[in-house]
């Protein structure tokens, strides 16, 4: 089925959106490469690879324990992604801090990016190759995290006792927080079912993650 949509590719470089550094850091052949090497391009993909195969089985069986024991309910595909790992699969991660309710747009392009990322980097390397997205849980910025926007409308999650890691946060109180909002702004309809069809039931702490795309293996830093 063809797609509704058409696009074309813009450089990243171009958009305006990116910092000196991190054009710096894109284009190459800066200071920069003393720190973060070797350069973001396919070229440089084997070499990571490489590095990556070096990873002990006992250090690979370590990692997968993890992913098992902060992911109790696993999907068949992110129990394979975790079996592939512990086979020698490559890895392809990124990361963000939590956010109320999933925050930004931009959290769902980190995701999605990744999954995509680690797909062609499996066609273009012929091994398996597995995302990961890293929850930052000890993260202690809770301003940038309680917020998030729909349209024009803004919610605020309301907890003036947050103080450390965002990730141990208690969650009582975001619920009616979450309905009375939902009740004061003119959404529509899309909106409102989008609202209910993405976000988990505010039982818990979970709420401040979507889930993660089918595949993923998931890992907090605890």
């Amino acid at each position: 089925m063809s797609s509704q949509f058409t696009y074309s590719l813009l450089p990243h470089e171009e958009t305006g959106v990116p910092s000196k550094v991190m054009k710096d850091l894109l284009a190459g052949g800066t200071f920069l490469e003393s720190i973060a090497k070797p350069p973001y391009h396919w070229e440089s993909f084997a070499a990571q690879a490489d590095a990556q195969g070096n990873y002990s089985p006992e250090i690979r069986e370590i990692v997968a324990k993890s992913f098992e024991r902060q992911n109790a309910h696993l999907t068949p595909s992110e129990s394979a992604s975790i079996a592939a790992f512990r086979n020698g699969a490559l890895s392809i991660t990124t990361g963000h801090q939590l956010m109320v309710c999933g925050g930004t747009v931009f959290f769902e392009a980190k995701v999605l990016g990744a999954v995509a990322l680690a797909k062609a980097a499996a066609q273009a390397s012929g091994r398996a190759v597995i995302p990961i997205f890293w929850m930052a849980t000890e993260d202690h910025d809770f301003e940038e995290i309680s917020s998030f926007r729909i349209g024009q409308h803004k919610f605020i999650w309301e907890h003036p006792e947050a103080e450390g890691s965002v990730g141990l946060l208690p969650t009582s109180g975001l619920a009616s927080q979450l309905e009375d909002w939902l009740k004061s702004v003119p959404l529509n309809e899309a909106q409102k079912n989008s609202c209910n069809r993405d976000f988990e039931p505010i039982a818990n702490v979970k709420i401040l993650q979507r889930q993660p795309a089918n595949g993923f293996a998931n890992g907090r830093k605890d």
